[in-house]
């Protein structure tokens, strides 16, 4: 079934092939292209590289440029920055992987680059990113917190051309950009603004009807908001801000004693509950052994009364023989 389904994909890359007009490959018969795809060397290398081309233009240039002992780790670190493989995905690169994991990683690619090319290319004045997420995208490649993330044995794993690197993973994971994302935020933040400038008007009418019911729920609703605030500063101060102005990467406050606290006390109570339902099923059995003996006790006479008849029958029998 296996070798069944290798050959299924090895069809599909195939057809990728001839569809994105790879020139590296001299033919395209399965055991040639088989063995380009599984068998480490100049041409699987090659095939690598024009992978990341598509890619990344400007990534595959560096990686060119380095030497041949790096270019290998280099394209891991590019290509699972863009999310086709995982970090750990050495032997698929190499070329050392098991068929059917190698397979799956060249459909992977092929399949990306053929979704990308069959996107419209965008008008001119949507090339270039906002100005915010620009910032945003050379915040993230520079925090301090992230830098364990991004870089590995002195390498950087994010690639040099964030832009086009970041409206390719957009793409090929059907994500919103972040400019979007700011776009929604500020059209809903003007709708909020609208929302608040009309409620300030009302507060305005009421408070000319009503002065002493405005202020008297102003005050009541300043004490909840004073609370609340007190609450969200306490959370920010203790938790949120130490995490964001460290130099060094701080662990999460540890929940673990307060769950392990929580759970002992739902197995004691689970526990009782269990010792109550066993108790209330007793009681229902003593309840119905005790209607039991009350319904015996209440017939004795009659009892007594049919053994009597008895006794009585069997003497007249007795006297009838003799």
């Amino acid at each position: 079934m296996s070798r069944v389904k290798d050959k299924e994909m090895l069809q599909h890359i195939i057809k990728y092939i001839d569809v994105l007009e790879y020139p590296g490959m001299e033919t395209l018969e399965p055991s040639w292209v088989q063995s380009v795809l599984l068998t480490a060397g100049g041409p699987r290398q090659n095939l690598l590289k024009w992978v990341l081309e598509q890619f990344s233009p400007a990534e595959a240039v560096e990686v060119r440029a380095l030497p041949q002992t790096l270019q290998m780790q280099r394209i891991l670190q590019s290509l699972s920055a863009l999310g086709v493989c995982r970090h750990g995905d050495t032997e698929v690169i190499e070329g050392n992987a098991p068929p059917a994991a190698q397979y799956k990683f060249w459909l992977g690619c092929l399949e990306s680059i053929y979704n990308l090319r069959r996107f419209p290319p965008l008008p001119a004045h949507q090339h270039s990113e906002s100005y915010a997420a620009d910032s945003c995208m050379d915040q993230m490649s520079h925090s301090p917190h992230l830098e364990l993330i991004l870089k590995e044995g002195g390498v950087n794993v994010v690639p040099g051309d964030q832009r086009e690197k970041y409206r390719a993973w957009c793409k090929y994971g059907q994500r919103t950009p972040i400019s979007e994302l700011l776009r929604q935020t500020e059209v809903k933040l003007k709708e909020c603004q609208k929302m608040y400038e009309a409620m300030d008007n009302r507060w305005k009418a009421e408070s000319i009807l009503n002065p002493k019911e405005l202020q008297t729920n102003m005050c009541s609703s300043i004490a909840d908001m004073s609370k609340q605030q007190e609450l969200l500063q306490g959370a920010y101060s203790s938790y949120i801000t130490p995490w964001i102005t460290s130099t060094q990467q701080l662990e999460l406050p540890n929940t673990g004693p307060l769950i392990h606290e929580a759970n002992t006390k739902l197995a004691t109570l689970t526990k009782v509950l269990k010792a109550i339902q066993d108790a209330s099923n007793m009681c229902e059995e003593l309840a119905e052994r005790e209607k039991a003996i009350m319904r015996h006790a209440m017939q004795p006479s009659s009892v007594t009364s049919t053994l009597h008849t008895l006794v009585s029958q069997s003497n007249t029998s007795v006297n009838v023989v003799r």
